[in-house]
């Protein structure tokens, strides 16, 4: 019980460990951002090292004409968005920016930057241009979250005024306008433009990759592990949240695609990652609610319909939905899954809970400061997405390493459990091996004393039978008699150890030993041998058959050397399938009286009918002048 409060109690400092981690980059991060943003004055002149004094005059803004000179200039404000100013306004507005300019040295050199354009432009000094978008007509360039910075030398500048023109293609609905703009010394802008480049294209960026990496992982454990849909489902939402991040990192959309094509396109992913990221939580809570998560896909699919169908000049109002729709659905979850961790009592679901309820508020501050348009701050999401992605990851693992230790540890009590039942098992097979055992030996003295009650004991009787009506019993009858008794005696010892012979590999090896026999004693006697035997068995016998097919064939070789006077002798074994097997002896010796094998007075061929009867075969013995064949066929029925 120790060992086991112990071990969750090393559980629960280690999630609480991760809490803390997660906040503590949290709160270090934001400190730092915010304190860099703040840093970052609304001045638009920074002249700290630098031997030069700048006075800015004004900041104007005119739709584009066709004559330059008649455009109407308005003062303006930096950031400026115009859709403020001409609502519902898509195409080109002009900012100029005019300054003063004394410089006390020679050679200074002066820096620029732009936070951003929304969505493509020109940049002008001094009516020379300095740079300019790759596309400045649909689809534009995407230069609305990408800083600019230039640091040029005196010859593109002047003492007294100076004039930066800057040409914006934007479209409406799309926050069109220009970011700030920072003159001064180049170390100074420098800085400036790399920490804005950090906050809102690097962190996006460094977000992209976290989110990469750990939706591929899960993706892939989810493909081993098809019944944990918790991996699957956080996986699709990495993929869904790599595509809408996408859009702040990308400089140029694809040509089928328009700004406000693009625009709609991102929003359906935003609106369908918001309802898979719900799934998920639940998921991730061993939670299903399968009639509200249709509900919910019938709405996701009602609203990006909409999104996508409804005209550009309805575009305005079913965005605002549809985005306040997906977020009032991440605020109510966020909500509702503090009771789901409440009655769930499990770790790794109350830091999950916690950290949901930190993202309410981060979610709220982000929202703020996008109605607001305001630049000078962080946007906390894309700090906390990466350290969210992270903490999810690790409490995914977490979650697999307890599944695999749980599997491990019923592995091993299987394991153990197997180990048992086998020993139980080996006892019964001993057990049951030594019954059958002893039912065997009982068996074959059953069989023996059959045997020998049939066989040698019928003999028994027929000789007896034979001797007491034989008005003449000479020798030759009394050596007929014991031959049968040898016979009937051997027969019985084949039929007893025939269970345990092996037979022979091929046909070859089957008749080795009695070729070798036989072939000396043929060689003495001048007897040529002919043998025909296959070299791989197509009908198999078994051990019984294999033995009365040898007996058989060494009976008849025996009366051949005998009684036959033959001169040529040959041993065919043929198999035409897998049922048939046919065994010929042919000798041309002198042969013998058939009526003396029906009467059953040749003892040896009387043995080898037995012995083929035996084994449900077929003897056939045909004599002619000069020729006489002994033939055995085995067939066997098809199962």
């Amino acid at each position: 019980m120790y060992t086991h409060q112990s071990h969750r109690y090393r559980k629960i400092a280690r999630l609480t460990r991760l809490n803390r981690l997660f906040y503590v980059c949290l709160i270090l991060y934001a400190y730092f951002s915010l304190s860099s943003s703040y840093a970052s004055t609304t001045n638009l002149v920074h002249s700290a090292g630098l031997n030069c004094q700048i006075d800015i005059v004004q900041i104007q803004a005119a739709k584009d004409h066709a004559i330059p000179s008649q455009r109407q200039w308005v003062d303006v404000e930096l950031p400026d968005y115009w859709e403020k100013r001409w609502r519902g306004y898509s195409g080109t507005v002009w900012y100029r920016l005019r300054w003063q300019q004394k410089c006390h040295a020679p050679n200074q050199m002066i820096a620029l930057s732009i936070n951003s354009i929304n969505m493509a432009g020109q940049v002008y000094l001094n009516h020379h241009l300095l740079w300019t978008d790759q596309s400045l007509t649909e689809p534009l360039s995407r230069s609305w979250n990408t800083p600019r910075y230039w640091s040029f030398p005196q010859n593109y500048y002047r003492d007294g005024l100076n004039e930066l023109s800057i040409k914006v293609v934007g479209v409406a609905t799309q926050s069109p306008g220009i970011g700030k703009i920072q003159i001064g010394a180049p170390h100074a802008i420098h800085a400036l433009y790399q920490d804005y480049l950090f906050r809102h294209r690097t962190l996006h960026f460094i977000n992209l990759i976290i989110t990469m990496v750990f939706g591929s992982l899960c993706f892939l454990i989810w493909l081993f592990r098809r019944q944990d849909s918790v991996f699957g489902w956080f996986a699709i939402c990495c993929f869904l949240w790599m595509a809408f991040i996408s859009n702040t990192l990308i400089t140029h959309i694809p040509s089928w695609l328009t700004t406000l094509m693009n625009a709609r396109l991102n929003l359906s992913i935003y609106c369908i990652y918001m309802t898979c990221f719900t799934i998920f939580t639940w998921r991730f809570a061993n939670k299903a609610f399968k009639k509200t998560e249709r509900i919910l896909w019938v709405i996701t699919v009602i609203l990006i319909c909409n999104l996508i169908g409804l005209p550009d000049h309805l575009y305005v109002f079913i965005s605002i939905i549809t985005f306040m729709s997906a977020n009032l659905l991440f605020f109510i979850n966020c909500i509702f899954y503090q009771s789901i961790a409440y009655r769930a009592k499990k770790r790794n679901i109350w830091v999950l809970a916690i950290i949901l309820l930190s993202f309410i508020f981060i979610a709220a501050h982000d929202l703020y400061r996008l109605f607001s348009k305001s630049t000078d701050e962080i946007m906390l999401g894309a700090l906390a997405a990466p350290l969210l992605a992270l903490t999810i990851s690790l409490a995914l693992g977490h979650r697999l390493a307890e599944n695999i230790r749980r599997i491990e540890s019923f592995n091993h009590e299987l394991a153990m459990k197997i180990q048992q039942v086998k020993s139980e098992l080996e006892h019964s097979l001993q057990s049951k091996y030594r019954l059958e055992l002893d039912n065997i030996r009982l068996q074959e003295r059953l069989h023996l004393s059959h045997e020998l009650h049939d066989g040698l004991g019928g003999s028994l009787v027929r000789s007896m039978v034979m001797v007491d009506k034989a008005e003449h019993f000479g020798k030759q009858n009394f050596m007929s008699i014991l031959k049968l008794f040898r016979d009937d005696l051997r027969q019985i010892i084949d039929s007893g150890s025939s269970i345990h012979n092996k037979v022979p590999e091929t046909p070859i090896l089957w008749g080795a030993s009695l070729r070798r026999r036989y072939i000396q004693i043929f060689e003495e006697i001048n007897i040529e041998s002919t043998w025909s035997l296959p070299e791989n068995w197509l009908f198999v016998p078994n051990a019984l058959e294999s033995l009365s097919l040898l007996r058989v064939t060494e009976e008849a070789l025996t009366n051949i050397v005998k009684h036959s006077q033959a001169t040529q002798v040959s041993v065919d074994m043929q198999m035409p399938n897998q049922q048939e097997l046919i065994l010929t002896i042919i000798d041309n010796g002198i042969g013998f009286d058939l009526n003396d094998v029906e009467a059953g007075l040749h003892v040896g061929l009387h043995s080898m009918r037995m012995r083929v009867q035996r084994i449900a075969g077929e003897l056939k013995i045909e004599h002619a002048m000069g020729q006489t064949m002994i033939q055995v066929h085995l067939k066997r029925q098809l199962t």
